[in-house]
């Protein structure tokens, strides 16, 4: 067994090694220094906003969905200029329950996606999703895992021809006009605790800010509390670690002093997350508004860059029901459809010619065409 393990850490260390890449500036963290002409650090963006507030509404919409995937993480981001953001995508069993939901939103590219760490609530059906779009870039922190769900990860980046970037302390994802994203966390790495490696993001548009927590716990709170103080301010906060006690510590929650926060976690779960003190602490703080994936299903949260706004429920068009295990199409009516097992079954509103493309094939009995 033990033989057998170091087998898997070494091969999961090797294929990793292969797609982990550098991020250019990734070296500029919170003290701002960077070179000549490259973006200013989010210090010091965080700094401007707090002096000059923009005039009237930024343009466009930022609408973040933080989807309901059980006992586990997953939030996509659709960004005022087109783009799209994905934040980890829960378990195997809910691969098709993002992809749906990425798919019938209109979106075939995911600009950026961000595993916070590979736990499998987090990540265990990336690579499926990886697959089901094109990918423009994708960050994670240097760990890796031996489980089957990191292995696929790491073959599905590696089929669409990617490298990982690193997700650490003071890297720029993007930086465009009113809106960028900075991850603030790990600073450090500890194998021994996944959770303690999570990567943060803040997200700002305009005059509001999202911060997604990942599974931080206390230790890695205390960290972003003396590294960035009052710039861990936001509107609207993924609480760390579904709501569990391990995270979320008063410092924290005063610094972040969120007016809307998100708990993602299964309902009847076996942990008792979200635990009742973690809820007590945010409600007593700034907090107006606690919402809860178990209970409320997913939950979108709409900023126009001045201000943020819990969204009405919508429900998404679709035209054809597929198979991800057997990669086949079907029409909604076909008894082939309703065999489908929860896990394997999405749905998609692309032509039957894009779906080929992935790999795809009609049914046989119900005979899909456009």
């Amino acid at each position: 067994m033990i033989k057998r393990l170091l087998c898997l850490l070494l091969a999961a260390f090797c294929a990793a090694s292969c797609l982990f890449g550098c991020i250019p500036g990734g070296e500029n963290h919170v003290s701002g220094q960077h070179s000549a002409g490259a973006e200013p650090s989010f210090a010091e963006s965080a700094a401007a906003q707090q002096t000059s507030a923009p005039e009237g509404k930024a343009e466009g919409v930022l609408k973040v969905h933080f989807i309901d995937v059980g006992q586990g993480d997953s939030a996509f981001a659709e960004l005022p200029g087109g783009e799209c953001l994905l934040i980890d995508c829960g378990e195997r069993d809910y691969a098709g329950r993002v992809i749906s939901f990425v798919d019938c939103l209109g979106y075939r590219k995911i600009d950026y996606i961000l595993v916070t760490h590979p736990h499998t609530d987090h990540m265990g059906g990336m690579s499926l999703v990886i697959e089901s779009f094109d990918v423009g870039k994708i960050y994670m922190p240097d760990v890796v895992a031996t489980h089957s769900a990191f292995s696929a990860m790491l073959n599905a980046v590696s089929a669409k021809g990617l490298k990982i970037e690193i997700a650490k302390d003071g890297v720029c994802v993007f930086a465009k006009e009113n809106l960028r994203a900075d991850l603030l966390a790990p600073a450090v790495i500890d194998t021994d605790n996944l959770n303690g490696c999570s990567a943060v993001l803040k997200l700002q548009y305009g005059g509001t800010s999202f911060l997604f927590a990942g599974d931080a716990e206390k230790a890695e709170e205390a960290k972003l509390v003396a590294g960035y103080g009052e710039a861990l301010k936001s509107d609207v906060v993924k609480i760390g670690h579904h709501g569990s006690a391990d995270a979320s510590s008063d410092e924290f929650i005063r610094a972040v002093g969120a007016k809307i926060g998100i708990i993602s976690c299964g309902a009847g779960n076996p942990y008792g997350h979200p635990a009742r003190g973690v809820m007590t602490s945010w409600l007593a703080g700034e907090t107006e508004i606690l919402l809860r994936t178990d209970l409320e299903g997913t939950i979108t949260i709409v900023s126009d860059g001045s201000a943020v706004s819990v969204a009405e429920k919508t429900e998404y068009d679709y035209k054809w029901v597929l198979n991800l295990n057997g990669k086949k199409i079907h029409r909604p009516g076909c008894e082939g459809a309703a065999n489908i097992q929860e896990r394997n079954r999405a749905y998609s509103t692309r032509t039957v010619a894009e779906l080929e493309a992935l790999g795809y094939t009609p049914c046989g009995i119900c005979r899909p065409e456009e």
